[in-house]
């Protein structure tokens, strides 16, 4: 979804970095850690959910910058219509648990 992207990007520029979790394992093997491992866990929810409206108000918010980023008014706004959507199913954020221990 172009709305999602361009919201990273504008997030990116405040500091969030939507690749952490993927740099956890080598950061723990990096430490000197043994057994270390790592697994992801992703939520869908539909429209109209808790998540989804999360997502809503994050393009709301997000949604001047998205814009100087080059993304149009009408593509944002289909993407804020549909966290309202409840036959549409957005994807989470995956979340990332790492774990290891000292050798």
């Amino acid at each position: 979804n172009a709305a999602v992207t361009s919201s990273n990007d504008v997030l990116r520029t405040r500091g969030f970095d939507p690749c952490c979790g993927r740099l956890l394992l080598a950061g723990l093997d990096a430490a000197g850690l043994a057994d270390t491992g790592a697994e992801g866990h992703v939520r869908l929810w539909p429209g109209g959910s808790p998540g989804a409206t999360a997502w809503r108000l994050t393009l709301e918010q997000l949604r001047s910058d998205m814009a100087a980023l080059g993304l149009d008014q009408a593509t944002i706004a289909t993407a804020i219509e549909a966290c309202q959507d409840p036959g549409f199913t957005f994807m989470s954020q995956v979340t990332i648990a790492a774990w290891g221990h000292r050798p």
